[in-house]
């Protein structure tokens, strides 16, 4: 009996901390103009326990799934590119033909590395923004989401000109509808540069960077700087992005040396080997780090900007985001939670429905 009760107790006590959830309140860093309405607007992050651990809730956010509600689905639409093409997948809902008359605004969304439009944080965005009446176009980067690549250009970190052509396209599909940016991981270092680049021309009225690297070298330096970040998060994402490159081994099969990629354990010795083949503009990995590296670009932004960062991102440091850029552009809003890991912030233990702040 006794056993029978210290049981009970333990799971009692194991079930309440599992559940019990941590404050977490964002650090806002914008103009001292803008401080009242950002924090008016950016909720307190509430964090089950065990999730304070960046790696438990960086394996659940890749392990969970954000399930569609009912009569919702997606769209895939081609677009073209000067050398090839590009998919872009909407998200349908029973009132989007309503809102296509509204000229409702449209979010046009990029997934991070490896990744693909209907990725369970892109379907969260997607789910949350409907609930708005905004529109979501999610972009697959070239050959992601099962696409066919039309030439041997892949996608790259600093590759803005393909975000460009589906701005330019969702725009003269829908002149009148007002245009938002979201990117995660890889995808918010795109858009960010890509924000830069174009200024006040970008077509869009204002932008969201969760988990953006930022500055690839800091990036590459984290994933080598451990035990743990080489053999595991270095590792998978090299083996993922060796499965993004298999079905089109035939388009790069004169250009890229696949048995050296074969035997790539890191990202950086992947960009060795599929980068700069690919992409002669680049002189070494440094270079093309440097110049897609979206931190040199983001103090050019123009339009509202809100960088979404957490201070235990495993994969992206917080060092990468300068506090810097927004005493440069009062345009420019960062928020800092101590916890989220990277591209997560979730709020539940339940992976099999994934919610996320």
């Amino acid at each position: 009996r006794m056993w029978g009760v210290l049981a009970c107790v333990c799971s009692i006590g194991l079930g309440w901390f599992l559940t019990f959830t941590v404050e977490d309140r964002p650090e806002i860093i914008t103009h001292p103009d803008n401080e009242d309405s950002i924090k008016a607007i950016i909720p307190t992050y509430r964090v089950p326990r065990v999730f304070t651990s960046s790696l438990l809730m960086l394996i659940a956010g890749s392990l969970s799934v954000s399930r569609l509600p009912p009569n919702v689905s997606f769209k895939r639409e081609e677009v073209e590119l000067e050398d090839g093409f590009i998919y872009v997948d909407w998200y349908i809902t029973p009132q989007s033909e309503e809102l296509e008359k509204e000229n409702s605004p449209i979010i046009i969304a990029l997934h991070g590395i490896t990744g693909h439009a209907q990725e369970n944080y892109m379907r969260d965005l997607c789910k949350q923004a409907a609930l708005y009446s905004f529109r979501i176009v999610c972009i697959n980067a070239r050959g992601a989401g099962g696409t066919k690549l039309a030439s041997a250009k892949g996608f790259h970190a600093g590759k803005s000109d393909d975000f460009r052509s589906v701005v330019e396209y969702v725009n003269s599909k829908f002149p009148q509808s007002i245009l938002f940016g979201v990117g995660f991981s890889l995808g918010a270092n795109v858009l960010g540069k890509y924000l830069g680049e174009w200024g006040m021309d970008c077509l869009m009225q204002g932008a969201v960077l969760f988990s953006n690297p930022c500055d690839l070298h800091v990036s590459s330096e984290k994933m080598t700087s451990t035990w743990l970040h080489r053999n595991l998060l270095n590792a998978r994402i090299t083996d993922n992005l060796k499965k993004w490159m298999q079905p089109h081994r035939s388009v790069f099969g004169k250009i890229v040396d696949f048995a050296m990629i074969d035997a790539a354990t890191t990202i950086r010795e992947f960009d060795e080997h599929y980068i700069l083949p690919v992409f002669p503009e680049f002189s070494d990995v440094d270079d093309y780090y440097t110049k897609s590296s979206s931190c040199e670009y983001i103090s050019q932004v123009k339009i509202p900007l809100l960088v979404v960062h957490s201070k235990d991102d495993p994969i992206c440091p917080i060092s990468a985001i300068s506090n810097a850029v927004v005493d440069e552009a009062s345009n420019i809003t960062i928020c800092r939670t101590k916890y989220g890991s990277h591209v997560c912030w979730l709020n539940s233990l339940n992976v099999y429905n994934r919610s996320s702040w």
